[in-house]
């Protein structure tokens, strides 16, 4: 029997669940994304320099609220390491397992992330099923290979301080606690030259962490006694049983003396942001409502405000006597304000070093004290000037009489913190941009059309000197005009994608699934930052203003409005490179008794051909 019917546009495909991850569902978030908001959370960044990773072991292991409270909070850098992707976790809304499962966990983790603010990045690790046996998960994995993939981001990263879970004891997944082992032995050996040489020869420099710290002290495990507000409450028996093997018989163990009780850090993400106008709890709450595939195992904390937060136990430092002592911070003895930068160039920095970073964070501070005055508008002339003494004091660097280690050190935190700046300028000025394209599946040398749109909502004129596209050959060029207050910058590039465009795909791939046999780790492609969720869409606009008195850029994705319906509101993705033809089977999967007796069985073939034009390609389904 022969059946056609019309298949949407949408539905051409070269992976479907890899194109669900690429979309996302992105909706703005409007409290933070823009305005009165976005300003006074920019402004919190300008005097202080700082990193935070929690390095936990699965999508949902991770503490939004923490994340978002030393983020949003206290304006640090706020990092999310996770070891693996989730790929052997259980899926309660669609078919996706395995390799698509992981696909789909790194899309949820990036929707948690819009609202915490955090940055994500993982190790080469397959979460490849629930194991009684910390060892057998650690072999299999590759200790050496993971704990190298630590070290890389570690170096790369370079945080002052990395919350991973704790040793559990019997019970649980024990892929926590083999990531709290990998985990630790990554911050041992990342300061350490001899360990890892291969990478310092590739560019990376030894970076010693001052704190690691375990959630909840030993015992708890994630959701026990100490665990953290919107941690995971433990993997239970969810996900595939791939590597299980059979829990060993718990005697009872013999009475032992009780241990001193360990020293606990707490972490009070109950409090409320008056910026914000909501807790850390209950904006992590929200974010952990992301991990849908986990479903009611993933809720966040209940109830209007969340819970408080939690303990963790520090396990080791660089910082001489710290371990001990009673702390009220996990920054408790690091000083994460702009000028202790200077610290890189030893006991006796350079005067001039001492000076400039100090006029960075006196213009900072001017525009935080205008932003609590109520004058929004007033915080643009002090962070301009700041951005102009930052890059004046990068420039100045070399002249300095710095060791070389020194200033990679101090350069590397002011590059961070210029960005901080330009942002803070862009948001000063009121200043938005989008880049949007009339195609978001499109094949190589079609032809498309880039809509590019800078808005100023500030009280003066602002040039627009440059904007440029990347990823498209023979893009038209923009002509440089002005930003008025409330008129948009408008400029339509037209353009085509390349003849040679890959197909886009993920770039880890993996020799596991199909062959358990062989070790669980995945396989990254060459040029692609190491540990990013997604490689990085080579189609891209750049925009260049003239802000008051300095010059910004701002780079950003181009995007495809791919639902244009008022009741769901605008959702984006990146665009994809599909192929021009190709070819789906329904059910993708039959499971088929190996003593069956031969019958026929009826499956759908549906195959997809994309026309070479902007929209709306042909895609009709076959015979079956």
């Amino acid at each position: 029997m022969k059946r056609l019917s019309a298949i949407a546009a949408g539905a051409v495909i070269l992976s479907l669940i890899y194109l669900q991850a690429q979309t996302r569902m992105a909706f703005p978030i409007v409290a933070q994304d823009g305005g009165h908001v976005a300003l006074g959370l920019a402004l919190r960044k300008l005097t202080v320099s700082g990193t935070f990773m929690q390095a936990p072991a699965h999508p949902d292991d991770e503490t939004n609220a923490m994340l978002a409270y030393f983020g949003y909070g206290m304006g640090l850098r706020s990092i999310d390491l996770q070891n693996n992707r989730g790929d052997g976790g259980q899926n309660e809304i669609g078919p996706e397992l395995f390799g698509d499962m992981g696909v789909l966990r790194t899309s949820e983790l990036l929707s948690a992330h819009r609202l915490d603010g955090a940055e994500q990045y993982f190790t080469r690790a397959i979460d490849y099923g629930y194991s009684f046996d910390p060892q057998e998960v650690i072999t299999k994995w590759g200790r050496k290979d993971i704990v190298g993939d630590y070290v890389r981001l570690i170096r790369t990263l370079r945080p002052d301080v990395i919350v991973t879970m704790n040793i559990q004891g019997r019970g649980g997944d024990r892929a926590h606690e083999a990531t709290t082992v990998l985990v630790r032995e990554g911050f041992r050996a990342a300061g350490d030259p001899a360990m890892y040489p291969e990478q310092l020869q590739e560019g990376l420099r030894p970076w010693q962490p001052k704190k690691l710290y375990f959630s909840g002290g030993f015992g708890g495990g994630p959701g026990g006694p100490g665990a953290p507000a919107g941690g995971c409450g433990g993997r239970g028996g969810r996900g595939t049983t791939a590597g299980q093997t059979t829990p060993p018989p718990a005697p009872p163990p013999p009475a032992q003396p009780a241990a001193p009780p360990a020293k606990v850090t707490p972490v009070n993400t109950a409090s409320y942001d008056p910026l914000l106008g909501r807790t850390y709890s209950e904006i992590g709450s929200d974010a952990r409502s992301y991990h849908k595939c986990l479903a009611p195992l993933a809720g966040g904390a209940g109830g209007r405000g969340g819970r408080g937060g939690g303990g963790y136990q520090l396990m080791e430092s660089s910082i001489a006597g710290q371990v001990g002592k009673d702390e009220t911070s996990l920054f408790d003895g690091i000083d994460t304000s702009l000028t202790a930068v200077a610290q890189y160039a030893g006991p006796n920095p350079p005067q001039a070093l001492v000076a400039g970073l100090a006029a960075v964070m006196a213009e900072g501070r001017k525009a935080q004290s205008a932003f609590a005055a109520g004058n929004d508008a007033g915080t643009a002339p002090p962070v301009e000037a700041g951005l102009t003494a930052i890059r004046a004091l990068r420039a100045q660097l070399p002249s300095l009489g710095l060791s070389d280690s020194a200033r990679y050190e101090i350069d590397f935190r002011l590059n961070l913190k210029e960005r901080d700046y330009q942002d803070a300028v862009l948001a000063a000025h009121g200043l938005s941009f989008d880049a949007v394209a009339d195609d978001g599946l499109v094949i190589a040398g079609q032809p498309i059309r880039v809509s590019l749109v800078a808005i100023n909502r500030s009280a003066s004129d602002v040039p627009v000197t440059g904007v440029t596209v990347a990823g498209f050959d023979s893009p038209a060029a923009c002509k440089p005009d002005v930003a008025k207050k409330d008129v948009a910058y408008t400029c339509a590039v037209e353009a085509h994608v390349p003849k040679d465009a890959k197909v886009t795909t993920p770039y880890f791939h993996d020799n596991y699934w199909k062959h358990p046999e062989n070790q669980a780790i995945n396989i990254f492609d060459p040029g692609v930052p190491f540990g990013v969720p997604f490689a990085p869409t080579p189609f891209r606009a750049t925009f260049h203003v003239k802000a008051g008195t300095v010059d910004v850029t701002r780079e950003l994705p181009v995007q495809f409005r791919y639902v244009k319906d008022v009741y769901a509101g605008d959702k984006r993705m990146e665009l994809n490179v599909v192929p021009a033809f190709s070819v789906r089977v329904t059910p993708p999967l039959a499971v088929i008794p190996s003593a069956a007796a031969a019958k026929p069985a009826e499956r759908e073939i549906q195959s997809f051909h994309r026309r070479p034009r902007p929209s709306r390609p042909n895609a009709r389904s076959m015979s079956r």
